[in-house]
C-alpha cells in the first residue's frame, strides 16, 4: 500500500509563523528535526496539530508523501478532523 501525503490545501492550512528574538532567547539552540539546522531569526516554521514545529520547507516536503508527524507518528489527518 502506497503511503500518500496530505493535499496542498490541507498543508497550507496548518499554522506557520516567523521566529523572533524572544523565541530563541527562551529556547536557545532549537533545531529543525528534519534538516537538523538550528532555527534562526526570521525562519518560517509550521506547527502540526500535535504541537511539533519544523521549517516550513522541510515539513511541507515531508507531508507531501506522509500524513503522520515525523516525531510522534500521530496521524495529522485524524488530528485535523472536527470533533464529533
Amino acid at each position: 500500500m502506497m503511503n500518500t501525503g496530505l493535499d496542498r490545501t490541507t498543508i497550507d492550512s496548518l499554522p506557520s509563523g516567523t521566529i523572533r528574538n524572544k523565541v530563541l532567547e527562551e529556547n536557545p539552540g532549537p533545531e529543525c528535526p528534519i534538516c537538523l539546522m538550528e532555527y534562526s531569526i526570521d525562519d518560517v516554521v509550521r506547527h502540526l496539530p500535535c504541537i511539533h514545529a519544523f521549517h516550513v520547507h522541510c515539513i511541507d516536503q515531508w507531508l507531501d508523501s506522509h500524513v503522520e508527524c515525523l516525531l510522534c507518528k500521530k496521524n495529522t489527518n485524524h488530528l485535523l478532523l472536527p470533533s464529533q
